[in-house]
């Protein structure tokens, strides 16, 4: 029923169902772990059938900027700090959540 890694249209909306390790992006460093992530949804969202995701997907592509990269995490200043999975998964899905809003 569902189709893996390819967008489908179910009903009058379209889904993308794939699946990824969000517990091992808890392992790294919170600004790679955001820019794997990044990096990883970006083609993605290019391929959708809305221009608005499109848009997205664009804007994924694109890497952080210095100033991103201290709103995302104002602590880092150049070292390492881990963030607990709980924290990193409720930022992801918070991103998520304001990107299907868009």
């Amino acid at each position: 029923m569902f189709k893996q890694n390819v967008w489908w249209q179910r009903m009058n909306s379209f889904e993308y169902d794939t699946q990824y390790d969000l517990a091992a992006l808890s392992k790294m460093h919170r600004l790679k772990a955001i820019e794997q992530l990044m990096a990883w949804a970006a083609p993605i969202a290019r391929q959708a059938p809305w221009p608005q995701v499109v848009a997205v997907g664009r804007a994924l592509a694109v890497p952080l900027s210095e100033a991103e990269k201290e709103k995302f995490c104002p602590t880092c200043n150049g070292r390492v700090v881990i963030s607990s999975a709980e924290k990193l998964v409720s930022d992801i899905q918070e991103s998520w959540r304001r990107i299907a809003q868009a």
